[in-house]
């Protein structure tokens, strides 16, 4: 099982990133893998259950969320479930640091029958470090902003300030689409992060229907004995998707100009 975990310092004590972080209606302005809430901006409360749309590597998903630890102002723990037995946990720690705020980040992923591990695990992996890590930057970002504002000015309207994110989430996600308003490297990776998710959630299906079939068929045979061989395939096929991927990103980065060894920059 996957976890991502680090750190950041944002000038802003601790109650203050606290609160930012139960207002559910500010998470546009900073979670870059939001899409929305299909009931509505949720109140976050101890043992509180919700719905939330993402977005992630082009593929849209609802997640289930559950808050199973709420400390005012140091702790924020929530489970979450999605499609195809799909489950992660994300979990804040608020630290105090001179009147300032050290904010650690924890997120645990479970891919449900088809464990996240080797090289398909690193790939997914590494994209969900790099997009919280940008959502924490964003947040930071936010928080600190609005710090900044000068006594007796007006604060922007929350839909004003977080237009601009909003248009920039909108376009890096546009491959979904098939538009782009990055041509050529930024198209080909995101094709490439979408084909992955769909062996992924392709090969998932097929386990869980063999099981089913296993299940129906009444036999008192060992079933891991039994999916060995199918899973074994499955994996074949998931590793060839991810090397497709890391051949693709070794491609696109060695299209890139780069400034051969002993020449000097133009100054």
């Amino acid at each position: 099982m996957p976890t991502i975990a680090f750190d950041i310092d944002i000038a802003a004590d601790p109650q203050r990133v606290f609160d930012a972080l139960l207002d559910a209606a500010g998470y546009q302005e900073w979670l870059m893998a939001h899409d929305g809430w299909p009931d509505g901006p949720p109140e976050l409360a101890q043992g509180a259950s919700f719905r939330q749309d993402l977005l992630f590597m082009g593929r849209a998903a609802r997640i289930t969320w559950t808050v199973t630890e709420l400390r005012s102002p140091s702790t924020i723990a929530l489970d979450g479930r999605g499609p195809m037995g799909f489950a992660t946990s994300v979990a804040y720690d608020i630290r105090d640091a001179d009147g300032a705020t050290k904010l650690g980040y924890k997120s645990d992923l479970d891919g449900g029958p088809l464990p996240l591990n080797g090289r398909i695990g690193g790939v997914v992996t590494k994209k969900v470090r790099s997009a919280a890590e940008e959502s924490m930057a964003n947040f930071k970002s936010v928080i600190e902003s609005q710090g900044e504002s000068a006594p007796g000015t007006r604060r922007r309207p929350r839909a004003e300030r977080g237009s601009m994110l909003a248009r920039l989430r909108d376009a890096l996600q546009r491959d979904r689409d098939g538009r782009t308003v990055r041509p050529g490297i930024a198209w080909k990776r995101g094709t490439a992060d979408a084909r992955l998710l769909e062996a992924i959630e392709a090969n998932t299906k097929a386990v869980n229907a063999l099981s089913e079939q296993l299940a129906r068929t009444g036999e008192q045979a060992s079933i891991g004995a039994l999916l060995t061989g199918p899973l074994d395939l499955l994996r074949r096929g998931l590793v060839s998707e991810a090397d497709a991927l890391a051949g693709e990103d070794a491609r696109a980065d060695s299209s890139e100009p780069q400034t051969p060894k002993g020449a000097r920059r133009a100054r």
